[in-house]
């Protein structure tokens, strides 16, 4: 940390810029609260972020995350109990997300009981549950098993269609999700 990176906040104690003073301090300010030179200051890290300085970025965010074809590679249903192959990169981004704060939900259609007939939805959940600690995805990461989809700040599902936030809808998008609609 530069010291020329520090502003003053409000107690006069010298902070990071880039958290706000939640990064760390140093130990020993002068009665003015500058850098105590005579006393050899130390920086002491911010016992919230460790000194990283972004923790809580996203902090009341909540980012959901379909399973098949995001999380677990798809290549089409092949049963209840086939919950394919870890995709790579996915344990990353969602640790990633959980480390800046984010609320992470995982959801699935594997855990509906009208699909998966015969099945009840605690059996479905510790199915995907088993898959994903066997997989050592992070234990914050949270399962919906409620009906739908979560309701979230950011969705990544491999199915999904963009539409930029408050555009208009012309003729061609509409037609170009349509389209997809019907698997064209």
């Amino acid at each position: 940390m530069d010291k020329n990176d520090l502003d003053m906040d409000e107690d006069m104690h010298i902070v990071c810029e880039e958290c706000d003073g939640e990064k760390g301090y140093w130990a020993s300010p002068d009665a003015n609260g500058g850098i105590n030179e005579c006393m050899h200051d130390t920086w002491e890290d911010c016992p919230v972020c460790d000194g990283e300085g972004y923790y809580g970025k996203l902090k009341g965010k909540v980012v959901a995350i379909d399973f098949d074809g995001v999380i677990s590679a798809y290549d089409g249903w092949k049963g209840i109990d086939d919950l394919g192959c870890d995709s790579l990169g996915a344990d990353t981004i969602i640790q990633e997300l959980i480390d800046l704060g984010a609320e992470v939900w995982v959801y699935s259609c594997r855990l509906s009981e009208d699909l998966n007939k015969g099945h009840t939805i605690q059996e479905l959940r510790k199915k995907l549950a088993d898959w994903l600690n066997f997989n050592k995805y992070p234990v914050e990461l949270q399962i919906w098993d409620m009906p739908g989809k979560p309701i979230a700040d950011l969705y990544i599902d491999d199915r999904a269609y963009h539409h930029p936030t408050n555009a208009t809808w012309y003729p061609d998008e509409i037609e170009t999700v349509i389209k997809r609609l019907e698997g064209q």
